[in-house]
């Protein structure tokens, strides 16, 4: 059986094909295409018809790719760009129609569920707690857990992309500039230090692009085995700053699509090793694809993981489960009365908010 994962990032769209080989996923394909969509954001949070259009003929070409597969076995979804944008309906109209399947813009916290569960599942197992970390092009994933298990998961509105665009927006690269988005940055992550300080776990790994890109740029300059460490980002920093244009930063291993997300990029990572207390970084494949695969997995088998992150949230609010049956139980026979057709992913959703 094959399942298909769709990732509109914000910085780049991504499809991943795998084939299901008991409970585990085997890759059968894996296409990305650059698109920059937070940067087709206007000034009033609006997509650009060019930026739509873009995407949507992406869209199109993955379509050529999942053609025979059903609706069940694909799941597509949205990120931090589509969250934002005033016009998200008018984009979904036409990319969905592109695509040919349903698309979903997730929130920020199941974005970081996913996030984790798809490095989990690349990553040896371990009972140590992991911190993941994942810079997309508008927003940052922090999570921490065990096992395949999120435990604390957070979703911070900066990214590689619109970083880049709020401090180096005409392409030049100073020590203010590069400071002021690392500092941007920071205050974003300050809110939630209790949660993700270096006392709350025990590895830490980096999931983007960016942590791969920066992990290859450490690794060929000869600054450290691939290990993203406080000094090898303090001489990338450097190396940066003393580039003065995005268009003059040149390593070896830099893909000339991450060139120019590179500085915001490098800016948001070091805030999180300021931020947070960490010292060294390893990368992880997988993440968000990865998850939406095993979680399509598990509901196909009824073994929804959204079950388990709703009952680690009752135990954490000390919620009244007995209080919260009765009011599942007569929510959903009102649903049953108002909507006998609805879908089952439907009724599953009401369950789970009461």
């Amino acid at each position: 059986m094959l399942l298909a994962a769709v990732d509109l990032g914000s910085n780049s769209f991504r499809l991943e094909i795998g084939r299901v080989q008991g409970a585990h996923i085997e890759r059968q394909g894996y296409w990305k295409e650059t698109v920059r969509l937070a940067a087709g954001l206007d000034g009033g949070n609006r997509l650009t018809k060019r930026a739509i259009e873009s995407a949507c003929e992406t869209l199109a070409r993955m379509n050529e790719r999942l053609r025979g597969m059903k609706s069940e076995q694909v799941r597509a979804v949205g990120t931090q760009t589509l969250r934002s944008a005033v016009n998200v309906d008018e984009f979904l109209l036409e990319a969905q129609h592109a695509l040919g399947y349903p698309i979903e813009v997730i929130a920020g916290r199941e974005e970081a569920r996913l996030v984790f569960e798809g490095c989990m599942h690349t990553l040896p197992p371990s009972d140590e707690r992991r911190l993941v970390v994942d810079i997309g092009g508008a927003s940052t994933e922090l999570i921490v857990g065990r096992g395949f298990a999120a435990e604390q998961a957070e979703s911070f509105k900066v990214g590689c992309v619109n970083t880049t665009l709020r401090f180096f927006k005409d392409g030049m690269i100073d020590r203010g500039s590069f400071k002021r988005a690392q500092v941007a940055a920071g205050a974003a992550f300050e809110e939630a230090i209790e949660q993700f300080a270096r006392a709350q776990w025990d590895e830490a790994f980096g999931s983007s692009g960016t942590a791969g890109a920066i992990s290859e740029i450490l690794r060929a300059e000869g600054w450290s085995d691939g290990t993203i460490t406080s000094d090898g980002l303090l001489k990338l920093r450097q190396a940066i700053i003393a580039a003065g244009e995005i268009r003059r930063i040149r390593f070896p291993t830099l893909k000339p699509e991450r060139q120019e997300v590179i500085a915001g990029g490098t800016a948001v990572l070091a805030a999180v090793f300021d931020v947070l207390g960490v010292t060294e970084m390893r990368t992880a494949r997988g993440a968000l694809r990865v998850g939406v695969l095993y979680d399509l997995l598990g509901r196909r088998e009824s073994r929804d993981l959204r079950d388990a992150t709703v009952e680690r949230l009752q135990d954490r609010f000390a919620v009244d489960r007995t209080q919260a049956q009765r009011v599942a139980k007569i929510a959903l026979e009102a649903y049953a009365l108002l909507a006998p057709g609805a879908p089952q992913d439907m009724v599953k959703r009401l369950g789970w908010a009461a």
